[in-house]
């Protein structure tokens, strides 16, 4: 063997246990991240039943279904695709991300605009209010989509965890003590608009 040959060899092999240990490394980054986000969510969303009236729940149920409905629409799969690109990433990043922001801040319009037809259509004024509230989160979430296709696409897991982690927790938190204070509907809404 030549001398060129063993450090290609050792190269190839360096490269094989750095993959596997951002592998690893990612996923327990990723479950870690799970395993907090769904306790954390359970937990309090059993200390806001005790708090809350159901009513109150299904207001918000209703409207994140209509927001989740047209989140559907956001970005296309175009935040999935840049994590398969192999030229121009940067440039490609900047265009999705530009796409996604501006089609979402069309999306958040849509919503205002229709917020009242929808709360007259289930029949309940608190609705049209949470709507309105609720589609701030589009624009914000085509940003944060962006941001965990770029999280995903750097295998930078950690950085990742600290931020859902860190925003759920506070959502959450809020919810908790503003539903203490008695602003119902409100108080999981302002929660889920800290936590997105």
């Amino acid at each position: 063997m030549s001398e060129k040959q063993i450090i290609n060899d050792a190269a190839k092999a360096a490269e094989t246990v750095s993959i596997k240990q951002l592998v690893v490394n990612g996923f327990f980054w990723v479950f870690l991240t799970g395993i907090i986000v769904n306790l954390t969510q359970f937990v309090i969303k059993i200390l806001l039943a005790r708090l809350l009236a159901p009513s109150d729940f299904g207001v918000f149920a209703i409207a994140i279904s209509i927001l989740n409905s047209v989140s559907l629409f956001q970005d296309f799969g175009l935040a999935t695709a840049l994590i398969q690109r192999k030229k121009d990433i940067e440039e490609s990043f900047n265009s999705v991300f530009v796409f996604v922001v501006a089609f979402s801040v069309f999306l958040c319009l849509l919503l205002v605009i229709f917020s009242g037809y929808l709360s007259a259509y289930f029949g309940d004024d608190r609705l049209a209010k949470v709507i309105l509230l609720l589609a701030i989160t589009l624009p914000s979430g085509a940003v944060s989509a962006t941001y965990g296709t770029y999280v995903g696409k750097n295998l930078l897991f950690y950085s990742g965890f600290i931020a859902i982690t860190t925003s759920i927790l506070i959502g959450n938190l809020l919810s908790l003590v503003l539903a203490f204070y008695g602003f119902g509907d409100l108080s999981i809404v302002w929660g889920y608009l800290t936590g997105s």
